[in-house]
């Protein structure tokens, strides 16, 4: 399984993002401060999952590129959170 996390601050609170995948099927899952949100297998899988933050909305995003590797992006009420390091 592959593993990425984001750390923020959101209305005066910190929040984790976590996502796992498997890198070849793209199935995973969505941890969010340490609480399963989300889950889906290769074959339900979109290129957006959608789920909250404490109230608000986030979306995961897929860039799938065949040519490179792929890439998440992770935007919580409409704003895109950083990279993680």
């Amino acid at each position: 399984m592959s593993r990425k996390i984001w750390y923020f601050d959101a209305e005066g609170e910190r929040h984790v993002v976590e996502l796992q995948w498997n890198w070849f099927t793209l199935s995973g899952k969505i941890i969010v401060d340490g609480k399963f949100t989300e889950g889906w297998s290769a074959t339900l899988r979109s290129k957006d999952i959608r789920f909250d933050v404490s109230g608000k909305p986030a979306i995961l995003r897929f860039i799938i590129n065949p040519v490179s590797s792929n890439k998440q992006e992770l935007y919580v009420d409409g704003i895109l959170m950083k990279e993680p390091k």
